[in-house]
């Protein structure tokens, strides 16, 4: 309901320029946008598909108006002409959410976000709870599956608080195929506990993979063993090992854990 109420709010704003500017064309000399955003005139620019030096007509202008609504982190959007310059007055939503990786074999940070933004230019590491960017964002992440040779569909869906029930983020994860982890390699374990620690790697793999805990729960999880057999000061790193793979109708991560086992 109330992204109806951002459409109609937008509609009657957009509409208070005059019955006679429909017709008008105008080579801007400047485009302006007056908002509190945190996004620049370069990434409101390419949003709303405007171009420096490009004559626009009223429904070339109203057509910028909607696609930057139509992102989802706007409230309301108008425009206005001021002699040649072309002002659009934008007034920023009030919930937007940060992004969760959930499946995806990627590396969250700035490198990623980076490469979000390359295909969304509004991205700012914070989404609608639907439609718009948020539906962006999971395209973007798709194309760059699939510059690794992973094509897969990645859904968007929000993550709840359970104690509030209030949308807290949104997350992304492939839903196309299920996806795994694999052993790429082991090193610096001792004979008598290969077998052992295998079988460590084979249980923690009954779990789907996960972008921010597979690694994190299988070092877990070594450490205490290790810990069990007095080796309590090993150090164990378990990181991605290459690229992944397809393999039996499942997409495979694969890992590498490397062991200093230390004395007892």
């Amino acid at each position: 309901m109330r992204r109806m109420v951002f459409v109609f709010l937008a509609a009657i704003f957009v509409s208070v320029a005059a019955p006679h500017a429909a017709a008008q064309k105008l080579l801007p000399k400047s485009i302006q946008f007056q908002d509190d955003s945190e996004y620049s005139d370069a990434e409101l620019l390419a949003t709303a598909g405007l171009k420096k030096g490009v004559v626009l007509d009223y429904a070339a202008m109203q057509n910028c108006s909607k696609r930057l609504l139509a992102t989802g982190v706007f409230a309301t959007v108008a425009f206005r002409i001021d002699g040649q310059n072309v002002i659009f007055m934008l007034t920023p939503a009030a919930d937007l959410f940060p992004v969760q990786i959930e499946n995806l074999p990627l590396t969250p940070g700035k490198e990623l976000d980076q490469k979000i933004h390359d295909w969304v230019p509004l991205y700012h590491g914070k989404v609608p709870a639907e439609g718009g960017l948020a539906d962006d964002v999971g395209v973007a992440l798709q194309k760059i599956l699939a510059s690794e040779g992973l094509q897969v569909t990645v859904t968007a869906t929000t993550a709840v608080d359970p104690s509030t029930q209030e949308v807290k983020a949104v997350s992304y994860a492939i839903t196309s195929l299920p996806v795994k982890v694999g052993l790429a390699s082991v090193e610096g374990v001792s004979d008598e506990f290969q077998s052992q620690v295998q079988a460590v790697f084979t249980e923690a793999a009954r779990n789907p993979f996960s972008t921010t805990d597979s690694a994190a729960n299988l070092e877990r999880a070594l450490k205490q063993f290790y810990g069990d057999h007095g080796y309590s000061a090993a150090r164990i790193v378990v990181t991605y090992f290459g690229n992944p793979r397809m393999e039996s109708r499942a997409i495979v991560v694969p890992l590498a854990i490397r062991v200093e086992e230390g004395h007892r």
